[in-house]
């Protein structure tokens, strides 16, 4: 009897217990998650909820690797990417360079090998903590969040402004900016070289700081040094996003920091679309004409003019009445109807475009295609 009476309670001890589990496995989300790995019924997204960057020094770029990866049976999506600090973001490598990406997907069992770059400020001796927030489409992270800390910050070579931020410069033009070196190390060092990452695009020149500005100008970021002047030789379009690093006294084979360069090179007019082909399809058949529209990227009045026109083709230009920053360009083809064999043109149009006293010349391919009827 005491025996029964002994099982009976093990068994109504376990029944409750199982309950309990079920019950807060059910409350916590956990359950569904756990149901769609065992099924494989959706994505499932496993990724670091911290990074330690450990000890760094104000002024570093510092950067962490880590990987996420979908051990789930559908495809993950992540995408909104934004953060509360002075990172990249989520960056991805690709043909041995890492670029910055808003969204990524993965198919089951898929991984990402990602990165992030903090500049590290604060106050010397304190932590650091920045956040890299995302959303996803795993039902138990709608919302993702990675905090990188930085255990402790400690003195060292830092750069004020903290990077060299052009914006826009006008292509075959250069943009110069001087920026102030700090040491914040107890024992200040010197900088025994300096180099950028991309010495065409980017060039630098070290420039001492005497003793007396020296001392007159220590502060709590640490004792001035010298200057750096930075170069931004605008040579093509396109993006700007590469580093200078410093070299010191005390190490002189160890890269001991690095501060980023950021800008964006522009032609003076930019055309879209930047390639015309002709004819287009439409719901009324073949149309041998399209339209180009020329923009002046610093916002000033625009003078269009045509430099050379290939035989075949006409070009009319309209100017903005209200945008005198803006030119629209209607290109028209006249194929020759005799023609009977198929053939496939690729002809230039030249443009002289004049903003004040700038002259550029702007190029326009139109890719014409004859086929037979």
């Amino acid at each position: 009897m005491k025996l029964r009476l002994v099982l009976w309670i093990v068994l109504v001890t376990g029944v409750s217990a199982c309950l309990a589990w079920s019950a807060y496995l059910a409350y916590s989300g956990k359950f569904n998650r756990q149901w769609t790995i065992l099924f494989r019924s959706g994505p499932v997204i496993v990724f670091p909820a911290t990074l330690e960057l450990g000890e760094r020094e104000l002024g570093e770029l510092a950067t962490a690797s880590f990987t996420i990866t979908n051990i789930g049976g559908g495809e993950l999506l992540i995408d909104d990417v934004h953060m509360n600090c002075a990172c990249t973001g989520l960056e991805k490598e690709t043909e041995g360079r890492y670029t910055r990406v808003d969204s990524i997907r993965l198919g089951p069992n898929e991984t990402a090998d990602l990165r992030v770059r903090v500049s590290v400020q604060g106050a010397i001796g304190t932590l650091s903590r920045n956040t890299v927030r995302f959303r996803t489409n795993d039902a138990m992270y709608p919302e993702a969040a990675i905090e990188v800390i930085t255990s402790k910050i400690v003195g060292g070579i830092s750069c004020f402004p903290t990077g060299a931020i052009f914006g826009s410069v006008l292509v075959g033009e250069s943009s110069k900016q001087l920026l102030e070196i700090r040491d914040g190390a107890i024992h200040p060092r010197t900088i025994v070289h300096a180099e950028s990452a991309n010495h065409e695009q980017v060039s630098i020149r070290l420039l001492p700081a005497i003793n007396d500005e020296r001392n007159a100008n220590s502060s709590s970021n640490g004792l001035l040094v010298g200057y750096l002047e930075v170069t931004l030789n605008a040579l093509s379009p396109g993006p700007v996003n590469t580093t200078i690093d410093f070299y010191l006294s005390d190490d002189p084979e160890r890269k001991r920091s690095s501060i980023p360069v950021i800008g964006h090179v522009v032609d003076m007019v930019e055309v879209s679309p930047t390639l015309l082909v002709l004819p287009r399809m439409s719901s009324e058949g073949k149309v041998y004409y399209g339209t180009c529209l020329f923009r002046c990227t610093q916002g000033k009045p625009l003078a269009l003019e045509i430099d050379s026109l290939p035989n075949g083709l006409f070009a009319k230009i309209d100017s903005d009445g209200e945008r005198a920053e803006l030119a629209t360009v209607r290109i028209e083809w006249s194929p020759d109807r005799e023609t009977e064999l198929e053939q496939e043109y690729r002809r230039i149009i030249r443009f002289r475009s004049i903003v004040g006293d700038k002259e550029r010349f702007v190029e326009v391919p139109v890719v014409c295609r004859l086929t037979k009827e």
